[in-house]
């Protein structure tokens, strides 16, 4: 039996061999995680065998010769690597022409000489208008199968088997010809799903057996909502979307927020003309942070490659440039009140998550402000720059902590009973941060030193604190909320789909014969 408990850190992707005696697994997050290894582990036992790393991670399929195939880099298409290790090899690749971002969940075909797969492309914001395809090894040539579905795989049956917005359905395929050769039907209601990353929770092995995760399909329904500080909220007058990272201009008159999905982009609302701009288009783009000029936008992409920083006007008058050309795996997360450094959060192999600055100069000098063994982030710049307040779990669960910047000087902790996210109120006065549900407040005063009250809670309300987002997880890096300047009023992001949760796996035997049947109705 393999014994997961006995290496710390997220295990997923789980992918057996044909044959049964191995499974194939990642470890870490593509997004959280500094050390991102992919092994292969015996069931027999034994230390599991590093693979290769990955970038980013979506699970395909084992060849019965040997070779696994998978998505191992956003943006990217599928590759594959030998069962024993080695080079990785590329397989489809991206039509940029088209608009492509991501092929994934690599499906073989009977036989192996083609797989089906799922393409995410621009103009869509959900994976249920994505594109099935079929790549074939002999002629190298693609063609597309199915319009609206992901996570397709062949059954027995004689149909390909595909989600769209939490329903199964079934679409007869000849394998041999590699055409489609009737229309599809739902067969089944009640999948869990997610429109935003296109992951469907169901597995169909090759005798016909299915498994799958009640649920529906989660994505897109979020809101925004203003909450006073007795906690009474009321929506923005925007339509629901996968809204993340909101982020209110220092003059008030602008907000700028991620909606991700199969593209993720920058968008700035308007307050006084209600009109919702997208900034950025390559649909690769994360966490947007203000200049204190209201004019630029900082943020994280994914466009040359890895989480790179990123600055453009928020007018969209001239194009991005890169910040920190050097460095990888960050995260923009504050700008300092005077507009000469930048905060941000960086992944290292050694020492996890850290708190950086950036000099916004042409120096580009970088130094860090908390780095550790521990886990540490989301450094915020207090109003007058003296100080930043940042989250650490050194104390095994996240606190929050304030220093002086640049320092030296005492490190004082905030919180007593967990915390994470902390925001400043930019008139000074007030740092708040969240403990579970709870918008906590303390006064601060950092005229001279610092002096500090003791945590009281303003309310308790259910709002997504980012785990439901595929970019981005609660903890010491996340702030998935902002403060007007007074401090009256907090920017929430509400999810619908907050409260779903996998409970159990339900496991149909010889399900590919009652597909035949029910399809031969």
């Amino acid at each position: 039996m393999l014994e997961s408990s006995k290496t710390p850190g997220f295990r997923g992707a789980p992918l057996f061999s044909p044959d049964g005696t191995a499974l194939a697994f990642i470890q870490g997050n593509a997004i959280l995680s500094s050390v991102r290894p992919f092994f292969k582990a015996a069931l027999s036992g034994g230390a599991p065998i590093k693979l290769v790393d990955y970038d980013a991670f979506h699970r395909g399929d084992w060849s019965s010769d040997g070779r696994i195939y998978w998505t191992a880099r956003y943006p990217g298409g599928i590759v594959r690597i030998s069962e024993h290790g080695g080079a990785i090899e590329p397989v489809t690749e991206l039509d940029l022409s088209k608009g492509e971002r991501s092929h994934r969940f690599a499906s073989l075909l009977p036989g192996e000489q083609a797989l089906i797969y799922t393409v995410g492309f621009d103009g869509i914001d959900d994976y249920d208008d994505a594109r099935i395809d079929l790549w074939d090894f002999t002629s190298r040539a693609r063609k597309t199968l199915i319009t609206g579905g992901t996570s397709a795989v062949y059954a027995p049956s004689g149909h390909i088997v595909y989600a769209r917005a939490g329903k199964l359905h079934a679409v007869p395929f000849d394998p041999v010809r590699q055409e489609v050769t009737g229309a599809p039907v739902e067969v089944l209601d009640g999948v869990m799903t997610s429109g935003n990353t296109g992951a469907a929770e169901f597995s169909l092995s090759r005798r016909g057996d299915l498994a799958y995760v009640p649920g529906r399909a989660a994505g897109g329904r979020r809101t925004l909502e203003w909450t006073d500080r007795s906690g009474k909220s009321v929506p923005l007058p925007l339509p629901a979307a996968s809204y993340l990272y909101p982020r209110l201009s220092p003059d008030g008159r602008y907000l700028a927020v991620e909606i991700e999905g199969p593209n993720h982009d920058v968008y700035v609302y308007d307050f006084g003309r209600s009109v919702l701009t997208k900034v950025t288009t390559n649909g690769q783009s994360h966490d947007p942070v203000w200049t204190p000029d209201s004019k630029r936008l900082a943020f994280r992409s994914w466009q040359s490659g890895g989480m790179t920083m990123w600055m453009m006007p928020a007018d969209r008058s001239a194009s991005s440039v890169r910040l920190d050309p050097s460095g990888t795996r960050q995260s923009p997360v504050s700008i300092s009140p005077d507009g000469r450094y930048l905060a941000f959060d960086q992944k290292s192999e050694g020492t996890q998550d850290d708190a950086w600055v950036l000099s916004l100069d042409a120096s580009g000098h970088t130094q860090a402000v908390a780095q550790s063994r521990f886990a540490e982030g989301s450094a915020k710049f207090s109003p007058d720059g003296k100080w930043i307040a940042y989250a650490s779990d050194e104390s095994g669960g996240p606190e929050i902590y304030v220093q002086p910047f640049p320092g030296p000087g005492p490190k004082v902790q905030i919180s007593n009973a967990g915390g994470f996210d902390p925001v400043w109120r930019r008139s000074g006065g007030e740092l708040y941060y969240r403990s579970d549900d709870n918008m906590m407040a303390v006064s601060i005063d950092t005229s001279r030193q610092i002096n500090v009250s003791a945590p009281r809670q303003l309310w308790k309300g259910n709002f997504t604190d980012g785990a439901a987002s595929s970019c981005g997880m609660p903890g010491v890096t996340s702030s998935n909320y902002d403060v007007t300047a007074d401090g009256q009023r907090f920017l929430m992001v509400r999810d619908e789909n907050a409260a779903i949760a996998a409970t159990r796996i339900v496991v149909v035997l010889n399900w590919a014969e009652e597909l035949r049947r029910q399809t031969a109705r």
